[in-house]
């Protein structure tokens, strides 16, 4: 009988474990799709940066 009870307690932890572990491979999917949003992010600040720069020069140059 303790055996049983003993079996019923590892099979919930194991339950308990595989629901963890669904949940942590979720928040990596989250963490990567994340990542390649904040890559796309940095290379379009890097596009406007340069883009920026070249029109103050524009600009000064029209000012002088």
């Amino acid at each position: 009988m303790n055996d049983t009870k003993n079996l019923e307690e590892i099979l919930e932890i194991l339950k308990v474990q595989e629901k963890m572990q669904d949940i942590l491979e979720q928040q990596q999917t989250e963490i990567d799709s994340l990542k390649e949003q904040l890559e796309e992010s940095l290379q379009l600040n890097d596009q406007l940066t340069r883009q920026n720069r070249k029109l103050q020069e524009q600009i000064n140059a029209l000012s002088n």
